[in-house]
């Protein structure tokens, strides 16, 4: 993609809106028509005028396209980066106007988040026999907790109502859950009110725990439950210690649309090329992918911080 291309691709303010928009997250069309407003056949227009461009991409789940920001190093990915940061950094050269889109993109990006919280809220007494509906966790569930050091500092993130971490205590290292439902994690403490277990309330993307104090994160059948997963990876990697992993087990991508209905999934599973690209782009590298059941539904990815 010649740079003129880009820029001329750029040189509207519709489209700076939509990339200032999505800076903030993966959002569909009716979510931008929202934020931007007009008609949306001119949304629609825009976003294709970028994504020929290089700036965007899309991924289709369900019904619906979300669109994203390119997170590579393109040209076009570069370019639109530097203008987020001069926004960021000097909003004055800039319309006021995109930064009521960046409140109103925050709070569509909330209010999912807030719906799955509901969901999982209301079903908290009822989510072993659901999930295990759900998931079948058979053929990988001892290679999973074979990967999980005794003595290490470790934290379930979205650890529900601490099915897994039962699996996993007794131990000497110190162990966490982190969970945005306070139903679930209320569950979590009658089932593990035995063991030696912090539980913490809070989402994937604002983890409250400290910098640097995690020596494994894992991030089991969780993450296609979050609105827009690199954000809560750039969290993962700061907890995480130099050296430390990630861990991460979940669905590989699908087209089962009753999982979004049923369940409150946000992603119908996940292309392990893009999550793999995801987790590079949050700092991590030494990326392992292996695949589990008889149509390699489930894969399993470890990583390290640098």
């Amino acid at each position: 993609m010649e740079l003129t291309s880009i820029y001329k691709a750029m040189s509207d303010e519709t489209r700076l809106r939509l990339i200032s928009a999505l800076s903030l997250g993966s959002l569909n069309v009716g979510e931008l028509h929202q934020i931007i407003g007009g008609a949306q056949s001119n949304v629609s227009h825009h976003l294709k005028i970028l994504e020929r461009a290089g700036i965007i991409k899309h991924k289709k789940e369900g019904t619906w396209n979300y669109y994203h920001l390119d997170n590579t190093t393109s040209p076009a990915s570069l370019i639109a980066k530097n203008f987020i940061e001069l926004h960021n950094t000097n909003g004055s050269t800039l319309p006021k106007i995109l930064d009521d889109d960046s409140e109103r993109a925050r709070v569509l990006l909330e209010k999912r988040r807030d719906e799955a919280k509901e969901f999982f809220d209301s079903i908290a007494s009822e989510w072993e026999n659901i999930r295990e509906d759900k998931i079948n966790t058979g053929s990988y569930l001892g290679k999973l907790t074979d990967l999980i050091p005794d003595e290490a500092t470790i934290v379930e993130l979205g650890c529900g109502s601490g099915i897994f971490l039962k699996e996993l205590l007794p131990r000497s290292g110190k162990t966490i859950g982190v969970d945005y439902s306070g139903a679930m994690l209320h569950e979590a403490e009658q089932k593990l009110k035995e063991f030696d277990v912090e539980l913490r309330l809070g989402y994937l993307e604002h983890l409250p725990i400290s910098d640097n104090k995690i020596d494994l994160a894992l991030a089991h059948m969780v993450l296609h439950h979050v609105t827009y997963p690199p954000d809560a990876l750039a969290d993962i990697y700061r907890i995480v210690k130099k050296g430390g992993k990630i861990l991460v087990v979940d669905l590989v991508e699908h087209n089962n649309q009753l999982m979004s209905e049923r369940y409150a999934d946000k992603w119908l599973g996940f292309n392990t090329n893009d999550f793999t690209r995801w987790i590079l782009e949050a700092g991590f590298c030494d990326v392992e992918i292996s695949h589990f059941g008889p149509d390699s539904k489930v894969f399993m990815l470890t990583a390290t911080k640098k």
